[in-house]
């Protein structure tokens, strides 16, 4: 496989500017795995796909925040301050993640909101068993 068109190819189909953009989209890195001159075979190139998807992608946070209101919707879950009374966390947080193009968030962050929203739905359920006792 030439190395040439494989990157060129690449760099279209995820419109990177040059091969420094390109490993960064890639998760890779530029010095041994893009402009090194080892020869591209179907094992190193298995490797290289390999690595970029053992990589964890970043969720954005106004993508994440818009599908949790269409998700929980039949809650009446509608607003910044609904969702963030629904999930446990502050509306500072949904503003924030809101704002702009959002943010990107790690795996853990993602985790975090979720044992979050856990919580809360504890919490709720033990002050529905109190107000009916």
């Amino acid at each position: 496989m030439e190395r040439r068109l494989l990157i060129e190819a690449l760099m279209n189909k995820t419109k990177a500017k040059n091969k420094q953009a390109l490993s960064v989209k890639l998760g890779l890195h530029y010095q041994n795995d893009v402009a090194s001159s080892t020869s591209l075979t179907p094992r190193r190139v298995a490797g290289l796909i390999k690595k970029v998807f053992d990589r964890r992608t970043p969720v954005n946070s106004k993508e994440l925040v818009d599908a949790l209101k269409r998700k929980f919707a039949e809650y009446d879950v509608r607003h910044d301050a609904q969702l963030a009374d629904f999930l446990g966390t502050n509306q500072a947080t949904i503003n924030q993640w809101t704002n702009k193009e959002g943010k990107n968030l790690t795996p853990l962050e993602v985790a975090n909101l979720v044992a979050r929203a856990r919580k809360q739905a504890f919490r709720s359920a033990i002050e529905a068993i109190n107000e009916n006792l």
